[in-house]
C-alpha cells in the first residue's frame, strides 16, 4: 500500500486513498458524486444510479470515511469548482470513467508491485484493517455491503493473533479490570 501511495501523483492518491478506505466496488467509485458525500459527518453513500445499478439490495450503503480523506476531496471539489452533481472520479474526458482500475495499475506498475492489484484488493484490505481494529462482522458487512457473514468470516479468520499489536487490540477492552480487587 505505502509503495502504491508514494508511487502515485496526487489525484492518483486520492483515487487509492478512496479504494483503501471505503472498501467501494469499482463501479460504485466510478458512479460517486460529490452530493453522495456527507461532507460535515464524512459518510459516503453508495445508492443505484442511472446506468448503473448495485451488486444487491445490500450493496446501498453509508461508510464512515477518515476526515482528513473527505476533506482532500472536498477541497479538490472547491480548487476545480466542481458541483455537488459532478462525479468525484469522472474519465479525463469527462463523464463516468470505466477505467479506474487501469489507473490503479498503472501506479503498481511504476511503484514496481506485482501480483494482483485491483478494487478487491483494496476492499480485503479495508475489510481485514477494520475488523483488526474491532468493528463488528455486523458493522464490517454494512460498510462494504455484504448480505452474507460467510464472506466477512473468511477475512476475520486472517486476523494473525500470533502479532502481539493484534492481541493487544483484542485484550485491550479488559485491561479496565486488571486491577480490581488487588
Amino acid at each position: 500500500i505505502e509503495a502504491l501511495l508514494k508511487a502515485a501523483d496526487k489525484d492518483e492518491r486520492l483515487l487509492l486513498n478512496a479504494f483503501l478506505n471505503t472498501g467501494l466496488r469499482d463501479g460504485e467509485m466510478a458512479h460517486l458524486t460529490y452530493a453522495d458525500i456527507d461532507a460535515h459527518n464524512s459518510l459516503w453513500s453508495v445508492k443505484p444510479k442511472n446506468g448503473h445499478n448495485l451488486k444487491t439490495k445490500e450493496s446501498q450503503r453509508v461508510v464512515p470515511v477518515g476526515e482528513w480523506l473527505t476533506k482532500k476531496i472536498m477541497d479538490r471539489k472547491a480548487a476545480n469548482n466542481r458541483k455537488d452533481s459532478d462525479l468525484v472520479f469522472p474519465a479525463p474526458q469527462g463523464g463516468v470513467d470505466g477505467h479506474l482500475l487501469r489507473v490503479v495499475k498503472s501506479v503498481a506498475k511504476r511503484a514496481g508491485v506485482e501480483g494482483r492489484v485491483d478494487d478487491h484488493k483494496f476492499r480485503s484490505t479495508a475489510i481485514t484493517i477494520w475488523l483488526r481494529d474491532g468493528r463488528t462482522v455486523p458493522e464490517v458487512m454494512s460498510y462494504v455491503g455484504h448480505k452474507s457473514p460467510v464472506t466477512i468470516m473468511s477475512y476475520a479468520a486472517k486476523v494473525n493473533l500470533a502479532k502481539r499489536e493484534n492481541r493487544q487490540l483484542v485484550t485491550k477492552a479488559f485491561d479496565r479490570f486488571r486491577a480490581v480487587g488487588d
